[in-house]
């Protein structure tokens, strides 16, 4: 849980990708610093099954995410507030559920 690490950025999440490769759930929620890139490594790396994700305006936005292959394990996930998910990118996102 990195909720509110305000100052967490894309290679802080890049470590974590890297050194908590286990990781099955995880809350970044309101870290600002993040970007796509940052949320696409961590689920290329990690076999997240929860992802919290409230908050952030600036994730979910990139086309080229490649949201079947990194959100496969998802079971949960928590986009709260993400105001800037576009509608495309938010139905290939429940499609790429199991």
């Amino acid at each position: 849980n990195i909720e509110r690490c305000h100052n967490v950025t894309d290679h802080g999440a890049s470590y974590l990708s890297k050194y908590c490769s286990q990781m099955k759930s995880l809350n970044v929620s309101y870290c600002y610093h993040l970007t796509d890139k940052s949320l696409e490594r961590l689920l290329q790396n990690c076999p997240l099954v929860e992802l919290e994700s409230k908050g952030l305006d600036d994730i979910w936005r990139d086309d080229t995410f490649n949201f079947h292959t990194n959100l496969q394990n998802l079971m949960r996930l928590n986009l709260q507030g993400c105001i800037g998910v576009m509608s495309g990118n938010l139905s290939q996102i429940i499609k790429s559920f199991p």
